[in-house]
């Protein structure tokens, strides 16, 4: 027995340690939380996930926590520093069973940390303390100031809680990413439908004109994305319409094909044949529908003047003929001071001012309505001999545009002087926080000119732009009609990202490496433990049963078969291994106890506690007991294939040496 319980001993304790192994995965996490990483990382500590995430997550009512790691070391001691935002650290979890602050001294100073009470104790220091960071993977190093400890009772216990930016300078994390996002939600698995489904799952966005304004007749084009961030390929089908005041129409459905987690976007050309304004639609069904609008506006033709509405006597002066969009408009007649002109294919025509007053000028071009303004000539002595810029007039285009769309404004200027020069326009956009651009506009004496510019990505909500005098408004809409903060949020980071929960071991990639390189050592040495368990009860067994031959021998003379005898033999086997097996058990389990205790199993700067359950103990010892008896069992299937005669009789006495034959023989 006291074999049996030694060759089980050892096979407890590699069992244990193994099952031990299988917590590590939760030492990056602690609590039951979810857990964001990025797809596809080779270690946890290169995981990176856009930081937007965490904002993108809070505005749909989730509670988000951004972390960052580093591996750090210090006296001998390697160790996980965890950056993380205390105030959503703590609402996520864990719960401190115990927290201690040295005097006047906060853990939301930048310089600050909190020490787990086992690292504490394994570093053997007191807080307040001083503790320099040596980065493990990169040679940075930083100074932080340990202010307080706490005790959660998990292996959170063994990490450092410093700064999001201190931990982000040691791993060298970029400025917009963390390494992992852990949530809370009432709901978990809508959390991982919105941003890891497992289906097929399709959005739309960036629905785009080409043209916000056209004319009647004229070609405009629809363009709208598509994306599938679901981890399986499908199909879906986007739908294309136009509202105005006489209802809704069709304009085209589309059947997109993707890929899990790609995108693509489609583009279809229209043309509306009736002034006035419209909105154009997308949209697409099944378990996320979304909806996207944008407004354009038709318009019949027009034709535009570009140039001076003042200018010098005697001075040559050039003019532009454009239509509502910019374009030119070649070959129109025009007609000034009684002269005719024709505009050449960049619609400019170069005039003479030689008389002065106020004159017509009037335009005509086929399928353009007349187009008849003022242009006045003066006396340059009559004016400043010097550059006088004048802001005249300022408005936007639009009191709405979409998210991404630029936002475009004009400006009407003029030089009350006789020099040109160039005028540096400035334009704000709110005035909390305020953001200034600035353009150079060129004016030549006594010009008057119509500057537009574009201001790119502002926010969504509204603004108010600012130049000298003159203030106007836009509203920056969302693309997205319905659900927009989940159609943002599956849009920027919908199937870039993994979710799971803390005992899941694919979401710890570090710890899946390390620790399945542990395991694969371990179980070999548990393999190479319960062969020799399996050989050493083999050779007890063997041995009992050899010493009992005669018996079985003779059991089998008077008729006993060998399942007779197996029957026989397996109470007794049973019997010895379950009790060898127990002590084993007992003694197993304590060792590795103790070892635990000490620390020697360590993972990634985390002690490794054996996490007992009835499961694993009971499977520990059917295991045992069953090496016990298979292997007794096997001695015994051995023994019964012998004669029933050669079991009986000695091999030894049956064959005497020769030289007692001799001895035989002369007597």
């Amino acid at each position: 027995m006291a074999v049996v319980a030694l060759a089980i001993l050892v096979f407890t304790v590699t069992a244990a340690v193994l099952s031990g192994l299988q917590g590590g995965a939760k030492a990056f996490t602690g609590d039951p939380a979810l857990v964001i990483y990025s797809r596809g990382a080779p270690t946890i500590f290169s995981s990176q996930v856009d930081s937007g995430l965490v904002a993108a997550l809070e505005s749909v009512e989730i509670l988000a926590s951004p972390e960052i790691f580093a591996f750090c070391s210090y006296g001998g001691e390697s160790f996980v520093v965890r950056g993380v935002n205390h105030s959503k650290f703590g609402f996520v979890g864990p719960n401190y069973l115990e927290v201690e602050y040295a005097d006047n001294l906060s853990k939301y100073d930048r310089n600050s940390a909190m020490i787990g009470s086992g690292l504490m104790n394994r570093l053997g220091i007191e807080v307040p303390f001083t503790l320099p960071l040596v980065g493990s993977y990169s040679t940075r190093m930083d100074f932080v100031s340990v202010v307080g400890w706490f005790k959660t009772g998990t292996t959170m216990d063994d990490e450092l809680l410093v700064n999001l930016d201190r931990a982000r300078f040691l791993s060298g994390t970029p400025s917009s990413m963390v390494s992992i996002i852990r949530v809370k939600s009432d709901n978990p698995e809508s959390v991982r439908q919105y941003l890891s489904p497992e289906d097929a799952r399709f959005t739309i966005y960036n629905l785009h004109c080409s043209k916000s304004s056209l004319t009647v007749g004229e070609n405009f084009t629809v363009e709208v994305s598509v994306r599938n961030w679901g981890r399986t390929s499908g199909s879906t089908q986007v739908s294309l319409s136009f509202r105005n005041a006489s209802g809704s129409f069709p304009l085209d459905n589309v059947t997109v094909s993707l890929n899990a987690t790609s995108a693509t976007t489609i583009s279809r050309h229209f043309a509306l044949n009736e002034t006035g304004d419209y909105t154009i639609v997308a949209s697409v069904g099944g378990g996320f529908s979304v909806t996207l609008e944008t407004e354009i506006e038709v318009l019949s033709w027009t034709m535009d003047y570009v140039g001076p509405s003042r200018v010098m006597l005697d001075e040559e002066f050039n003019v532009t003929l454009v239509r509502y969009d910019g374009a030119p408009v070649a070959n129109a007649t025009v007609t000034f001071m009684n002269q005719t002109y024709v505009s050449n294919a960049d619609g400019r025509i170069t005039l003479v001012s030689n008389t002065l007053g106020t004159h017509n000028f009037s335009a005509a071009a086929e399928g353009f309505p007349g187009l008849f303004i003022f242009i006045e000539v003066v006396d340059p002595a009559s004016f400043l001999n010097e550059f006088v810029p004048v802001v005249n007039w300022f408005w936007l285009t639009s009191n709405s545009v979409k998210e991404s769309d630029p936002v475009v404004g004009v400006v009407k200027l003029a030089n009350e002087g006789t020099l040109g020069g160039t005028y540096e326009l400035a334009v704000y956009v709110d005035i909390q926080p305020r953001q200034l651009f600035l353009y150079d506009v060129v004016l030549g004496p006594l010009e008057n000119k119509q500057f537009t510019f574009t201001i790119e990505d502002l926010s969504v909500g509204t603004h108010y732009v600012h130049i000298e005098m003159f203030s106007d408004q836009v509203i920056v809409e969302p693309w997205y009609a319905s659900n927009p903060d989940y159609v943002e949020l599956v849009v920027r980071y919908g199937g870039a990202t993994q979710l799971s929960d803390p005992g899941s071991v694919p979401i710890y990639q570090a710890a899946k490496i390390s620790q399945g390189n542990v395991e694969l050592a371990l179980f070999s040495i548990g393999a190479i433990a319960a062969v020799l368990a399996g050989l050493s009860i083999v050779a007890v067994f063997s041995k009992e049963i050899h010493e009992s031959r005669k018996r079985l021998g003779i059991l089998k003379t008077i008729g006993a078969g060998r399942l007779d005898i197996v029957r026989l033999i397996s109470p007794q086997a049973l019997g010895k291994g379950l009790a060898g097996a127990s002590v084993g058990l007992l003694v197993g389990l304590f060792v590795a106890d103790q070892l635990s205790r000490t620390g020697v199993f360590m993972l990634f700067g985390h002690e490794l506690r054996i996490d007992w359950n009835e499961e694993l103990l009971l499977l520990i010892l059917v295991s045992a007991v069953v090496i016990s008896v298979a292997s007794a069992l096997a001695s015994a299937i051995v023994a019964v294939r012998e004669t029933a005669i050669g079991s009986i009789r000695s091999v030894q006495t049956e064959q005497p040496r020769p030289s007692e034959i001799e001895e035989v023989l002369a007597e």
